[in-house]
């Protein structure tokens, strides 16, 4: 669970056809957890895993457990960063970033000059929310991003277009191999 930039991959995907030569891919799952019976403790308790500007309150205080609620909150900070170019909690100091997502603070997002953009803040405005019940589902996530990408491309809104997952829509476990794919995401939408 630690969703940042520095772990998004985009990669060619030669198998793609079309519009969609790229696939964003998830990678580095150094502090993914495995369930099961042979499953083993990877961490230690009481340590903080994770990189704190992308951390969901709930990864900070260890309560509840990490659940998808929790990647919600991580794509609100990284899409936020990738449409403003900048954190969304900036703050260079650890007591700073930990105190501002523990009291619920939310960046002040402006307005977003392009088609979808109110829904795009307003999606990362949820995303980012401190307790992970008022956070969307990543359905959710998945169809505004996918509604705003279209908008934004100038694409009628009436047919649909299969955006990805980012292979985390349900409770569990990650997927095994190291890297989730997200397929099909058109070239210039990232």
């Amino acid at each position: 669970r630690d969703i940042k930039p520095d772990n998004l991959l985009l990669a060619e995907d030669p198998a793609a056809a079309g519009d969609s030569p790229l696939e964003l891919k998830v990678v580095d799952f150094g502090i993914a957890k495995q369930s099961g019976p042979e499953s083993q403790a990877m961490t230690v308790s009481g340590t903080m895993l994770g990189t704190p500007a992308y951390m969901a309150p709930e990864q900070i205080v260890g309560s509840p457990a990490p659940s998808p609620a929790t990647d919600v909150f991580a794509v609100g900070a990284v899409v936020y960063e990738l449409i403003t170019g900048l954190r969304a909690y900036p703050s260079t100091r650890l007591q700073d970033t930990v105190r501002a997502k523990l009291r619920g603070e939310i960046p002040e997002l402006e307005t977003l000059e392009i088609e979808g953009g109110a829904r795009l803040l307003a999606m990362i405005r949820t995303c980012l929310q401190r307790q992970p019940a008022a956070r969307p589902s990543l359905d959710q996530v998945r169809a505004t991003l996918d509604r705003c990408l279209r908008q934004a491309a100038g694409e009628r809104l009436t047919d649909a277009l299969a955006l990805p997952t980012l292979g985390l829509t349900r409770a569990g476990p990650l997927p095994a191999p190291a890297a989730t794919e997200l397929s099909g995401v058109p070239a210039g939408a990232m």
